[in-house]
């Protein structure tokens, strides 16, 4: 399939995009991305599948729409965390921000961790690789301005941006086995953290 297909398709997150990412995001939670596909997009919405493509063109194109929409959120997510006062406080607000989206798109590690997407278009793999990485370097660029400022001890920033990144993937498949995280053990996140890199 031409990478043409795959072109920006979300605008502003409103209407029918609204709905069709929640669809999409409900059938990830439920049964994987596997379970993604425009007949079944079309049953829950209760429109016909042509009439999905008027909107996509295939499976792969609802998927480039649905990671895209959570990079947007990823991307958010780091631009208010680096509002921090100091990178301690930056990573506060990273890990509060990201709590809360955990709560809102349960299905993020369902589409990191999935065979399915590997198998799919290098466009796709190509978008969710750079989502990822493009987050893991933010988290990066704090650890490091924190370690040069004094505030943080002198680590690989490499492997604990890496560390950082797989506690908050393996955070999100934990509430999706139905253990939603708390405030208690967000805390207890932060605080552990802060222990690493500041004592």
């Amino acid at each position: 399939m031409s990478d043409r297909n795959h072109e920006r398709v979300v605008a502003p997150l409103e209407g029918r995009k609204a709905e069709f990412f929640q669809v999409i995001l409900e059938i990830v939670t439920d049964s994987g991305v596997t379970g993604v596909s425009t007949a079944e997009v079309a049953r829950r919405m209760g429109i016909t599948q042509p009439a999905i493509y008027r909107h996509f063109k295939s499976r792969d194109q609802m998927l480039y729409f649905f990671v895209e929409v959570l990079s947007d959120r990823l991307g958010g997510i780091m631009t208010e965390a680096k509002k921090g006062s100091d990178p301690a406080a930056q990573l506060d607000l990273l890990f509060a921000a990201h709590f809360e989206m955990v709560r809102n798109y349960p299905a993020l590690p369902g589409i990191v961790l999935s065979d399915a997407i590997y198998a799919a278009s290098t466009s796709l793999k190509s978008l969710l690789r750079s989502t990822i990485m493009g987050y893991r370097s933010g988290i990066q660029e704090i650890l490091q301005e924190g370690t040069e400022r004094g505030m943080f001890r002198k680590l690989d920033t490499n492997v604990m941006a890496h560390m950082i990144l797989g506690a908050i993937l393996s955070s999100t498949m934990v509430y999706n086995l139905g253990q939603k995280p708390g405030p208690d053990e967000m805390e207890g996140f932060r605080k552990t953290l802060k222990q690493i890199l500041m004592e």
